[in-house]
């Protein structure tokens, strides 16, 4: 399901540039500037990116300082005390690390670990990530209840949900129109994105997607969340009561993708209705944080105004068009950084 969807979303795209003519790469995220380059020491205290060999040696200096420091943050930390910490990572594909080169130490949990063990230098940190690629609440739910043994007595859990609540159905219209259509983005050719069959499936995509009754099923996804969120923190709450839970916001994957086509009479601006349903969804993700006393780890507004933190990238020369929401390595070091920052101020 993946594939079409994301077939669905690059050939839209290809055929807007195939249309325009424009031979320079395009930033789908709107980034004029890389979000880390002024800030080095929150990724570096991630360990995101690997350290390069040739480096100079006032950068090593710089390295070592910005190091201290965030040890510093850390000095009145409620962990600061702790001989060990048991941190268990919950969620879906994001806290998995999907389309990572190596999902298991680059995504935002392991990025995490590795940070928490370098300011806490006399605490080990065990870790362990219970991420499942396509969780629901619902689904988070019944992992739960199958087992998840080092939930029990954990002293930090972190906690990435939501987003699939929405995405499935989603998925579900894409596949629908274009499954016996194309099987494999490899397939786009001029011809095929030049039908008439291709381009009514996109128009049909598009009506349903924007149609009172895929309204109903978002609405409805939304609606599981309130309802299930609360009853996941209860039961983490009883399985280890101790426990400092965070849970993070879901970004918008899609901000700023318009993919109006007036010459095909298509008008779809698919960044304002992947912000509309998500927005929605964080105000309950807000409030049931808020009402449960758990700690909140806002990432909306960050993936919103830096841009260039997910896998999706769209270029001409090569035509290279992936529309893959899940974060990049980058992304994921802003999500561990995003942690640390609301971790450092527990007391």
């Amino acid at each position: 399901m993946k594939i079409l969807v994301s077939f669905f979303i690059a050939a839209v795209l290809a055929l807007s540039l195939c249309s325009c003519g424009n031979d320079q790469a395009v930033d789908i995220n709107n980034s004029k500037e890389d979000p880390f380059e002024s800030n080095v020491s929150l990724e570096e205290s991630s360990g995101a990116l690997e350290k390069e060999t040739s480096c100079e040696s006032s950068e090593e200096s710089q390295n070592a300082i910005e190091s201290e420091a965030a040890t510093g943050v850390f000095a009145d930390s409620k962990f600061q005390s702790y001989e060990v910490l048991n941190y268990v990572a919950l969620g879906d594909s994001i806290a998995r690390g999907y389309g990572l080169k190596d999902p298991v130490s680059g995504c935002y949990p392991a990025l995490l670990s590795k940070a928490l063990s370098k300011v806490l230098p006399n605490t080990s940190v065990n870790y362990t990530n219970y991420a499942v690629d396509g969780l629901t609440t619902e689904g988070l739910i019944r992992l739960l209840s199958d087992g998840c043994e080092n939930v029990d007595g954990a002293d930090l859990i972190t906690v990435s949900i939501g987003a699939n609540n929405l995405l499935g159905p989603f998925i579900s219209v894409a596949e629908k129109h274009m499954a016996e259509f194309v099987t494999s983005p490899d397939d786009i050719t001029e011809e095929s994105l030049s039908s008439s069959t291709f381009i009514n499936s996109l128009k049909a995509i598009q009506e349903e997607l924007e149609s009172d009754a895929f309204a109903a099923v978002m609405q409805n996804g939304i609606a599981k969340l309130d309802s299930e969120l609360d009853g996941i923190i209860n039961e983490l709450k009883r399985r280890s009561p101790h426990a400092v839970i965070v849970v993070m916001t879901v970004y918008s994957p899609y901000h700023g993708i318009d993919l109006s086509l007036p010459y095909l009479s298509l008008s779809f601006d698919l960044g304002s209705l992947s912000d509309k349903w998500v927005s929605e969804l964080d105000v309950e993700i807000r409030r049931i944080v808020e009402e449960n006393e758990c700690i909140l780890v806002e990432t909306y507004d960050s993936f919103e105004t830096m841009g260039g933190l997910v896998n999706a990238s769209l270029s001409l020369l090569p035509l290279n068009v992936s529309f893959d929401p899940h974060p990049n390595q980058k992304g994921h070091a802003l999500l561990s950084n995003l942690h640390m920052n609301v971790i450092s101020a527990i007391k």
